[in-house]
């Protein structure tokens, strides 16, 4: 998907051309980013884009062992082992809860039809299919913040929060294209979702 945006943004192999590179719009880095339309997108701007990837990516792959021990869809039943998985897990979240607050993201701006209305990055995507997919197969909502402190995979105290995430997953489920078709096999079978909230 990446290679397709660069493709279009430089306007080879006849893909059609776009006017504006897909990029996140970080509020800390306005001053270093004055004009996207120009060939040199600026590389802290991409630096921290693939931060979010990244960071995406690896909650994604945190889950796994998650599922695999402390769900019925896994194959061995380890309570124990997918509770310190899931301390892991939650690092993951509050890195990216920091990282929102850090970069001033502002995660309303995913939202479908509102005044700031934009495009979305394969970033947001990423991360916008790992809550989907915890949320309506598992039945965790990993937006949702308890408040209360919490020891992290360290041992450290920390607050369980995610205001931003939970902005940015609420304002992402307004789009167009989080919508599934239950006919067209979009939906999980509810013996299977049995399993998997189990």
């Amino acid at each position: 998907m990446e290679f397709l945006d660069d493709m279009c943004w430089t306007e080879q192999h006849g893909l059609p051309a776009v006017d504006e590179y897909p990029s996140l719009p970080l509020q800390s880095l306005q001053a270093n980013f004055k004009d996207p339309l120009k060939d040199d997108i600026n590389p802290l701007l991409r630096a921290r884009y693939n931060e979010l990837l990244n960071q995406a990516n690896g909650l994604t792959e945190s889950w796994y062992p998650i599922r695999i021990f402390g769900s019925g869809a896994g194959i061995i039943h380890l309570p124990g082992a997918a509770h310190e998985m899931f301390k892991w897990l939650q690092r993951g979240l509050l890195g990216i809860e920091r990282w929102m607050e850090e970069n001033e993201y502002r995660p309303e701006e995913v939202r479908w039809g509102g005044e700031k209305q934009r495009d979305v990055t394969i970033a947001e995507i990423v991360l916008f299919q790992f809550y989907e997919f915890t949320k309506d197969c598992y039945g965790v909502a990993l937006t949702e913040s308890t408040g209360v402190m919490i020891k992290d995979a360290y041992g450290r105290d920390v607050q369980d929060t995610y205001l931003r995430l939970k902005v940015f997953y609420e304002s992402f489920l307004t789009r167009p294209s989080t919508k599934r078709d239950a006919d067209m096999g979009e939906i999980p079978p509810q013996n299977l979702v049995q399993n998997m909230t189990d």
